[in-house]
């Protein structure tokens, strides 16, 4: 009797059929990939988006839009029914099995409950062996990764993330109508209570100069609001994208040393320079020219929009339980534009770092070198750093050229040129050239700084308390040495002779020149 429900098992032949029909439906689903799914929908809204609201497109090319998203939409709306295909499959094989065979009894719900279990294990061991879960293109990773360094770890990244991240930055108008619709819903909506803007302060210099070391350690103060990894990859909607936000889908606090390989750790919530895709995305002209970035005045409407931009990060900051007022940035890029920067905003306070010439060309030639090898490796961080403007290096490398009387010369290094040492050191002469003109020709002194590397790293304490009462942030000598502690010398890699003679004597000039007028205690 406590064994009557043997009887009620299928027997054997009752089996073989429907286990086959199991093995072949995860077979089946093995080949239908989610994450392939989400982003042929995703591109799919995008090009339906582009051939709705992009007003650049003539009819021809609007047709043209609207053809593709209409095939992009039929291919997901294919894969879909396939997928309910296989569930049904899964779910009346049995029934229909049984039917074909004329057997006398439907199946019981042991031999569900064991093809259930079946089709579980059988299906992870495929994955298991797979070699698509070692390459970390099967798009089943956890996409609390969505906003990590992009090359800290390829694999932070599955193909769902890669898909909406280049469905949010890959071209201007998605961000541009997010960027809207913030403008319209919440500046609107804050109307008499919008955050005026205090005292921004951009850290701005040529890459490899200690601009992120110093953008943290001002972050670390908890006196200032900034762009994070957290805003990825909607950016330019931080009040929308705080909403998802709060699901955990950005991932998590944990530190990892970000892909430069020097020692940095970031998280979700490091400030980030992810301000430049409010700029490719308004003044898009300045990316047209892929040879070389050069000096530019930014139109009076761009820049009420990017004051606009600033108020959303404060009221971002604010629903967030933070009551920061001042406006935090590390943007490379603004020496494109900075007078007018300072024009538009004159209570900004710009700091640019400088590094001595000779070692800060040859980590710049190092970086080069080391995020080549890593964009043939992972096309996905070349097009990440293309997203957001970061030209410095890499295989996206599209040099400054900022002095008035080279603006007009264009050019575009070989692969050869950017291995050697002098083509990093030019480029060291033109960025710092045009600091010069700009710091000298200042009306406030308190707009501009300039903050040598090698002092802060040797005498971290003195200058950041120089630079704390500069910024106005009257820090407590605990703070100021709790923030040294993070502060180390690089190391000295160069040798004066790898770089010719009258090329070093022009640059030890430039750097003298600067030195001089460095923050110091």
């Amino acid at each position: 009797m406590a064994m009557s429900w043997l009887t009620e098992l299928p027997a054997i032949e009752q089996v073989i059929g429907p286990v086959i029909a199991t093995l072949i439906t995860v077979e089946l689903s093995l080949r239908v990939r989610g994450s392939t799914l989400v982003c042929s929908l995703l591109q799919g809204i995008k090009r339906t988006i582009i051939s709705l609201f992009d007003d650049q497109l003539n009819d021809a090319e609007r047709e043209v839009a609207l053809r593709r998203a209409a095939l992009s939409m039929l291919s997901v709306s294919f894969k879909t029914l396939l997928i309910f295909l296989l569930i049904g499959l899964f779910f009346w094989s049995d029934e229909l099995l049984f039917t074909a065979l004329n057997l006398e009894s439907l199946p019981s719900p042991w031999l569900l409950i064991g093809k259930s279990l079946l089709s579980v294990l059988y299906w992870f061991s495929r994955r298991r062996f797979s070699s698509e879960l070692n390459t970390g293109d099967d798009g089943l990773q956890d996409d609390s990764t969505i906003a990590q360094d992009p090359a800290a770890n390829k694999l932070l990244y599955s193909e769902i993330s890669k898909g909406l991240h280049a469905f949010a930055l890959e071209g201007e108008l998605i961000s541009r109508l997010s960027f809207e619709y913030e403008r319209r819903r919440y500046l609107k909506k804050e109307t008499l209570s919008t955050p005026e803007i205090h005292q921004p302060v951009w850290v701005c210099g040529l890459a490899r100069a200690g601009t992120t070391i110093l953008t943290d350690l001002l972050y670390e103060t908890e006196r200032f609001t900034s762009l994070t990894y957290r805003h990825m990859p909607f950016p330019l909607a931080p009040n929308l994208w705080r909403r998802f936000s709060r699901w955990g889908i950005s991932g998590e606090q944990t530190k990892v040393e970000r892909a430069h390989g020097d020692g940095l750790m970031v998280s979700i919530d490091s400030p980030e320079a992810l301000e430049e895709v409010f700029w490719r995305t308004y003044e898009p002209h300045i990316y047209i020219d892929h040879a070389q970035l050069s000096s530019h005045q930014p139109c009076p409407k761009t820049f009420k929009a990017f004051r606009e931009y600033i108020q959303l990060l404060l009221i971002e900051a604010r629903a967030n339980g933070q009551h920061h007022t001042r406006y935090l940035s590390k943007n490379n890029n603004h020496l494109m534009r900075l007078p007018s920067l300072l024009k538009e905003i004159p209570q900004g306070q710009v700091i640019i770092p400088l590094r001595h010439p000779f070692e800060h060309a040859e980590s710049l030639r190092r970086q080069h070198i080391r995020w080549v090898e890593r964009h043939a490796d992972d096309p996905f961080s070349r097009s990440y750093m293309d997203w957001l403007a970061h030209h410095e290096f890499g295989s996206g490398h599209i040099p400054f050229s900022l002095c008035a009387e080279k603006s007009s010369s264009l050019f575009k290094p070989n692969p050869d040129q950017m291995m050697n040492i002098e083509y990093w050191a030019e480029r060291w002469l033109d960025a710092y050239q045009r600091v010069d003109q700009i710091s000298s020709a200042q009306t406030r002194p308190q707009q501009i700084t300039l903050i040598d590397y090698d002092d802060l790293s040797a005498h971290p304490i003195s200058t950041l308390t120089a630079l704390s009462a500069w910024l106005d942030l009257d820090l407590s000598s605990a703070q100021i040495a709790e923030l040294s502690h993070r502060l180390k010398p690089a190391p000295k890699r160069v040798r004066p002779e790898d770089i010719s003679f009258e090329l070093r004597d022009r640059l030890l000039s430039q750097y003298r020149s600067l030195y001089s007028r460095c923050i110091r205690a």
